[in-house]
């Protein structure tokens, strides 16, 4: 578990370092201090070392949303800390940096060689027994009822669509981990109003978005440290320890606060997050 765990490590510095394409695993196994041999027991290939990064970076992002407090404070104010808590993890974990990076460019990975798929994607895996095999529909076979290699010509016969196939599960994104409590919050605040009636909820996720994306690129920006920007693991910098990122979460919510919410509730909310 110890050399798991390592890896699991070394590999979130890396990929937040160097992005997923340009990280191979001979260079997790030498920052890890492990042989390759030894990566590969625990992590049969890159994707599979990948989808264990960003497991990891979701369930740290769940916890962080978990540990937002409400004591009665308006809900707003609830959206308010879970970007400054996210921020933070941002800032000081490069696997939770990792796994935005890895949902970002993994977006539209290709499924490796050998596997099979129809045009456009196939549905979550099912079954009863086994979730990692599907039985194909005819409707979702292209090419005259024939199914495709990824990157083959279109008039390349395939295997036998009627045949189970090994399809990926689908991996928990990281930004799952935390936009429906964002939707949950904004109703609420919209119940209770600390959010100005007019303000439509697609724009104030897209702001909780910006800022965290804002915070992700403060923490790799050059000047940090290592050739990804930062400086390595803790990624912390200037008295403060976070290079006074936090600072400028509050000062972006001090600015757009007055437009999200009426006057008389900009005395109930702390653009610096509530304190603990």
């Amino acid at each position: 578990m110890r050399t798991r765990l390592a890896l699991i490590g070394a590999a979130g510095d890396c990929f937040d370092r160097y992005g997923y394409e340009a990280t191979s695993l001979s260079l997790v196994s030498e920052v890890a201090g492990v042989t390759k041999g030894a990566l590969s027991f625990h992590f049969s290939s890159k994707a599979d070392l990948a989808d264990a990064v960003e497991g990891r970076a979701f369930t740290a992002a769940r916890a962080a949303v978990g540990s937002i407090g409400r004591s009665g404070a308006p809900a707003l104010q609830g959206v308010i800390d879970l970007t400054h808590a996210l921020g933070r993890q941002l800032d000081g974990d490069p696997v939770a940096r990792a796994g935005l990076r890895l949902a970002r460019e993994r977006a539209r990975e290709p499924e490796p060689a050998g596997r099979w798929e129809r045009a456009e994607r196939w549905e979550p895996p099912r079954g009863p027994q086994d979730a990692r095999w599907q039985e194909p529909r005819r409707d979702q076979v292209p090419w005259q009822g024939q199914a495709h290699r990824i990157g083959a010509a279109p008039d390349r016969p395939g295997p036998d669509p009627g045949r189970p196939h090994p399809v990926r599960p689908p991996m928990p994104d990281w930004h799952s981990a935390w936009e429906p409590t964002v939707r949950i919050l904004l109703r609420e605040a919209r119940s209770d109003r600390s959010l100005r009636p007019e303000v439509a909820a697609p724009a104030a996720e897209t702001l909780v978005e910006y800022l965290l994306l804002g915070s992700e690129y403060a923490a790799r920006r050059p000047g940090r440290g290592g050739p990804g920007g930062h400086s390595g693991p803790g990624g912390t910098s200037g008295p403060d320890g976070n290079g006074g990122r936090s600072e400028g979460m509050t000062r972006v919510w001090r600015l757009v606060l007055p437009a999200l919410t009426p006057a008389r509730m900009l005395p109930k909310l702390r653009a610096e997050g509530t304190p603990g």
